[in-house]
């Protein structure tokens, strides 16, 4: 089962999760001359208390006109965010 919805601020720290598992995936290759290590240096506070907190105020303050949709996949018992 799937579910997609907007964003609540509930969900800042699995979307820094995904921004950080994505980069290393997308970014980190020859071909960007990007290393794992600059997107680990990038993302070194990325999931501190004050950085999630900027991401909950992000997401609650957003206009009308613009949102950020989750995904969220059950399997089983267990479920995975996907944005």
């Amino acid at each position: 089962m799937t579910l997609v919805r907007i964003a609540e601020k509930r969900d800042a720290e699995d979307i820094q999760h995904v921004f950080h598992a994505t980069w290393l995936v997308t970014y980190s290759n020859s071909e960007t001359g990007i290393t794992t290590e600059d997107i680990e240096t990038h993302f070194k506070n990325a999931h501190t208390k004050e950085s999630l907190a900027r991401i909950r105020k992000h997401i609650g303050s957003m206009p009308d006109n613009s949102k950020i949709f989750v995904a969220k996949l059950f399997v089983g018992k267990k479920g995975m965010l996907v944005c």
